[in-house]
């Protein structure tokens, strides 16, 4: 084989792309704070040198309250202590001095800071403090006009995503929706399908989106080794987005493009789909993990057996004068069952045991039937008139 052959197998074997070789900034926050100590016996470097750490701290601070809701802070406080804000320094990224004044024994600075997300988010995931995402993933591929079986970028961005720590939905769960047309709606942008689709299988983030390859060019007739070598090179594109579950956020979208070669067309599809998986999941999981959680999260309640429109409004009332919910609206009443979105300050399991048990509901005698991290399904046993 002469040289130009053998640049040719190796440049498709490897599907090299050569914007992937920049440097990754580091995923951050970037906070204003203050931060003040006291000048002794006229120290003032020293005092200047205290009052950046201690607005480091209040930088961090800032950022920690951006996961945590207040009663949780307050609950952990000592942890959070010990664990993080004593080590501060350690979670910023780089910082500034903007502004220094001093007032009698006393000097004040102002400091723009960037606090690494990664670094704080897994300290506070090992915290046992963090929320955890469950993830969907659904991606169907195509190679050209014709469905690949076995989803290879998929694939590759569940294994990444589980080697990163998130929850994952069972595939075997989600090849139940590949041919919903919800899913393709889904597939098409449409994110009250997209949420649709999670909601089903207790999600709290979907990434959807579609994969494609086709078939770029064929080496053959090369002599190596007394071999005759062939391979076949196919390019494939990844497009996502990915959707948070609660608020119908769009928390990162885009789409990558790889090559790959190998010894027939369908494996060579494989090879490039898996990379540009790869590229996807690589883009997507510093997003996710630097995901802050909303004080108050959307669940869905399908609640059954009312026997009028009025029946239902009374329990929509109801259920707003319930302890730590926020918001309630309802999306559909049919044949005696609605279906509410209720925003509440408290988990989708905790709110189920509300329902059952809480004086407020007690006159509609719910049953809960099933439950997920953010989807409810109950029946009122209240007696019809």
């Amino acid at each position: 084989m002469n040289l130009r052959g053998l640049w040719f197998l190796w440049f498709l074997g490897t599907g090299v792309a050569f914007p992937a070789l920049a440097v990754q900034r580091p995923v951050g926050k970037t906070v204003t704070v203050d931060g003040v100590a006291a000048i002794t016996e006229g120290h003032v470097a020293a005092a200047k040198e205290l009052a950046v750490k201690d607005a480091l701290r209040a930088a961090v601070e800032q950022v920690v309250g951006l996961y945590l809701v207040a009663e949780t802070r307050v609950q952990n406080y000592q942890l959070l202590e010990d664990n993080i804000y004593t080590r501060a320094e350690g979670f910023v990224n780089w910082y500034e001095v903007l502004k220094t004044t001093r007032e009698g024994e006393v000097l004040r600075v102002r400091v723009r800071a960037q606090v690494g997300l990664i670094p704080l988010t897994e300290r506070l995931k090992a915290l046992g403090l963090l929320r955890e995402w469950r993830i969907m993933v659904v991606i169907p591929e195509r190679h050209v006009r014709r469905p690949i079986p076995d989803p290879a970028a998929e694939t590759e961005i569940i294994r990444q995503l589980k080697e990163a720590g998130f929850l994952l939905v069972d595939q075997k769960q989600v090849a139940a929706v590949r041919a919903a047309d919800e899913l393709r709606l889904a597939q098409a942008g449409d994110v009250k399908a997209a949420r649709a689709v999670a909601q089903r299988f207790g999600a709290d983030i979907v990434i959807t989106g579609e994969a494609l390859s086709q078939w770029g060019a064929t080496a053959g007739g090369q002599q190596y080794g007394g071999l005759t070598v062939q391979l076949v090179s196919c390019s494939a594109r990844v497009e996502v987005r990915a959707i948070r579950v609660d608020t119908g956020e769009i928390i990162a979208a885009g789409a990558k493009h790889a090559n790959g070669a190998a010894g027939t067309e369908e494996l060579a599809a494989k090879t490039a789909l898996t990379r540009a998986g790869a590229q996807v999941a690589e883009m997507l999981i510093p997003k996710l993990a630097a995901l802050p959680a909303a004080p108050a999260q959307q669940v869905q309640l399908l609640v059954h057996g009312f026997a009028s429109l009025t029946a239902a409004s009374q329990f929509e009332e109801a259920l707003r004068n319930l302890p730590g919910v926020q918001k309630v609206f309802r999306q559909e009443f049919s044949e005696g069952a609605a279906t509410y979105d209720v925003e509440v300050l408290m988990s989708a399991q905790r709110l189920a045991e509300f329902l059952e048990r809480h004086e407020t509901l007690r006159p509609f005698r719910l049953a809960v039937t099933a439950a997920t991290v953010n989807r409810i399904v109950a029946r009122t046993r209240r007696p019809q008139n």
